[in-house]
């Protein structure tokens, strides 16, 4: 699978409230694209509703790092 399928099951993971479910794909997508944004984001609202807050911190400002650079 590609990184936006992986992005993609990740999603449906997490509107089915399987957060770690979710994060796991997150990670195989950002595993095969390190620059994928919306990967980082996504990954940081589940950790966030897990608990991993400080976790949830570094990947939404590593999501905001990427983005500045696209700009």
């Amino acid at each position: 699978m590609d990184a936006m399928a992986y992005f993609n099951r990740g999603y449906a993971k997490y509107l089915c409230s399987d957060f770690k479910g979710a994060i796991a794909d997150y990670n195989k997508a950002i595993k095969l694209e390190p620059k994928f944004i919306e990967a980082y984001y996504s990954r940081s609202i589940a950790k966030r509703r897990i608990g991993s807050h400080k976790s949830a911190v570094i990947d939404y400002n590593k999501a905001e790092k990427l983005s500045r650079k696209e700009i």
